[in-house]
């Protein structure tokens, strides 16, 4: 499978690309590890592959439109 097929494929199902479709999909998982699993901030960060706690709180912030802290209470 070559990458452009993969990208296009991509793009037709999910409507966006594979860099923010695993982003999308590691926050969502963080998010739910911080709601209900009760995970640390670096916890939750760690587990979905973003050791930098700073980066990953912009990036759930721009996902999630909330910090991790907002979302977890």
């Amino acid at each position: 499978m070559s990458r452009s097929y993969l990208s296009d494929r991509l793009h037709r199902e999910v409507h966006s690309n594979l860099t923010d479709y695993v982003t999308l999909t590691r926050i969502q998982f963080a998010a739910n590890l911080l709601r209900y699993h009760h995970y640390t901030i670096t916890q939750a960060a760690q587990e979905v592959g973003i050791p930098d706690v700073p980066y990953f709180t912009r990036l759930f912030k721009r996902t999630m439109g909330e910090t991790p802290s907002q979302y977890a209470r």
